[in-house]
């Protein structure tokens, strides 16, 4: 991670500059699909999982490093979700704060009914949204998935993500 633009105080402005290092191969179990503990808009999937499902959808892939090697690892590759929503979240009423040192606003992340909707249609099969979420010295994008993205990974049963709908549409899905 590159500490540009970061704050300390909100965590806004984290930006990603060498690939993600683990201390080994993931212990997959049943998992297909990984998130770390404290980065929240990041995922990591087996590499045939990136070459069946998210390759098609032009999500581009990145080597995990062995930490002490600098190897990439073999049986794992990090989602390069590069997209950005190309309109902004209805956050009406949404709870939020406002660093008292950046600026920067950030909503408190988003736990119970419908994910908000977009104030415009979306195009991307799989992107991030413009708006920050987290407490603290954390935050993060939510990543969105397509309805078409949200069938095909449910029809191969990949296990280790979930989901939740946007508004009532069906067509978009918070991953």
């Amino acid at each position: 991670m590159i500490w540009t633009g970061y704050c300390p105080k909100c965590g806004i402005g984290f930006r990603q500059k060498a690939p993600f290092r683990m201390r080994g191969e993931p212990k997959w179990g049943k998992h297909h699909v990984l998130m770390l503990n404290w980065v929240f808009d990041e995922y990591f999937v087996h590499q045939e999982v990136w070459e069946r499902v998210f390759r098609k959808y032009d999500v581009e892939c990145m080597p995990v490093l062995q930490h002490k090697t600098g190897q990439p690892l073999e049986t794992v590759v990090q989602l390069k979700i590069n997209t950005c929503a190309t309109a902004p979240l209805k956050m009406e009423g949404a709870v939020y704060e406002t660093c008292p040192i950046c600026h920067r606003t950030k909503f408190l992340p988003h736990r119970r009914g419908y994910f908000p909707l977009f104030t415009a249609m979306q195009k991307a099969d799989i992107f991030k949204t413009r708006e920050h979420f987290g407490s603290g010295a954390s935050a993060h994008h939510a990543v969105i998935v397509s309805s078409r993205v949200f069938r095909e990974i449910t029809s191969y049963k990949l296990k280790g993500v979930q989901f939740a709908p946007l508004g009532e549409r069906e067509d978009l899905h918070i991953f």
